[in-house]
């Protein structure tokens, strides 16, 4: 969980209220959650990447 996304969870906690809610109240965090969570996409995409391409690196140094 990123920090927008704990920020709006605390949010929601005190003041007692939905995600709708919140991003009504605070417009500008739904652009900042949207951001933030395909910034966690992209990252995880480059992670399975790079663990596709060690696997096989490490599969073709095996057959050798």
């Amino acid at each position: 969980m990123g920090s927008i996304s704990k920020t709006i969870a605390e949010i929601q906690k005190k003041e007692k209220i939905t995600l709708p809610e919140v991003f009504e109240k605070y417009p500008h965090l739904a652009k900042l959650q949207y951001e933030e969570q395909l910034e966690e996409q992209t990252s995880l995409r480059e992670d399975k990447k790079q663990l596709l391409c060690d696997w096989k690196r490490i599969y073709a140094n095996r057959r050798k």
